[in-house]
């Protein structure tokens, strides 16, 4: 089977990257031909192919949304029989978030300072970022219905966050 796999880093340090580096590797081991798509080659997999995933130069603000648009342009035209993405890359058959639900990050992120003056703040300073808001989209646009065909939730909480904000998945 042809597997593609599509992330924002690929190599082999990091703990996403270790991930999906061990990832490939069993696929290999297993007689699958694999090709990884990223926006960062960080160093190199042995025996795994790799191809930098061109990226549209922009502010860091935007980098998430550059990263889904060229993943999905790039895995619609790929000719893989499985297609799998880690986090923010659209148009994949099976996504594993990684880092959760983006929605829940910014709900929870606020809660972490005692203060709840500094709490207010930190909580609207997160409602009002561009950043924020975008990557909010992303997640939207990721798991609209009807989404990608699995989702592997690396926690209980994360599939509960999913659920709860994506419910058709």
């Amino acid at each position: 089977m042809r597997v593609t796999i599509c992330c924002k880093r690929f190599g082999p340090s990091g703990g996403a990257e270790r991930f999906l580096a061990n990832f490939a590797r069993c696929l290999l081991d297993d007689g699958h031909q694999v090709k990884v798509l990223a926006a960062e080659l960080v160093g190199s997999v042995d025996d795994v192919e790799a191809e930098p995933l061109p990226l549209v130069r922009l502010p860091r603000t935007f980098r998430d949304l550059a990263l889904a648009r060229a993943s999905r342009k790039a895995l619609l035209r790929d000719d893989a029989d499985v297609t799998f993405s880690d986090q923010k890359c659209w148009g994949a058959q099976v996504v594993r978030p990684g880092g959760g639900v983006q929605r829940e990050y910014v709900r929870q992120r606020g809660k972490t300072f005692r203060s709840p003056l500094r709490r207010a703040v930190k909580q609207a300073v997160y409602a009002l970022s561009i950043r924020e808001k975008l990557r909010i989209f992303i997640d939207d646009c990721l798991y609209r219905a009807p989404g990608p065909r699995l989702v592997i939730a690396n926690s209980g909480m994360v599939r509960r966050h999913l659920l709860e904000h994506y419910p058709h998945l």
